[in-house]
C-alpha cells in the first residue's frame, strides 16, 4: 500500500470517528458539597462539588458510576469510599472528569484524590 493511500485512510478514520479524537479529560481542585445515591439514574451515585470544569460536563455534579458501566465495581467502590471520606472530613479533593463517559448527561469521574491542604 502506498503512503498516499495510508494518509487517505488515516484522514478518513479521523473524519468518520471524530468523537475518538475529541475526548476531553480535565482535573480540578475543590470540595464535595453533597452526595447522591439513586437506584436507577446517574450511575447510581454522584457527588456535587465546587469544581468548575471547562470541558463538556454540567457544572457541579459528577457521576462516580457505582453501577459499574465504565469502571469495575471495585474501582467505583473505592471512588465512592473516597468521596464519602472527603465529604465527612470536609477535605479538599482533586478530581479528573471525562466528558466522553456520561450517565444521564453527567460526566463520570476517572480519579478522585483527597488533599490535606
Amino acid at each position: 500500500m502506498s503512503i498516499d493511500k495510508v494518509k487517505i485512510l488515516a484522514l478518513s478514520a479521523i473524519i468518520t470517528f471524530p468523537a475518538i479524537s475529541m475526548a476531553a479529560v480535565e482535573g480540578q481542585i475543590g470540595s464535595i458539597e453533597r452526595l447522591l445515591t439513586d437506584t436507577e439514574k446517574f450511575g447510581q451515585c454522584m457527588i456535587f462539588t465546587t469544581v468548575d470544569t471547562s470541558i463538556d460536563c454540567p457544572n457541579g455534579w459528577y457521576s462516580i458510576d457505582c453501577k459499574g458501566s465504565f469502571n469495575s465495581k471495585e474501582t467505583t467502590r473505592r471512588l465512592w469510599d473516597s468521596a464519602q471520606l472527603a465529604f465527612a472530613t470536609e477535605s479538599r479533593i482533586y478530581l479528573v472528569a471525562n466528558d466522553q463517559k456520561k450517565h444521564n448527561g453527567y460526566c463520570v469521574l476517572d480519579r478522585l484524590d483527597l488533599r490535606n491542604d
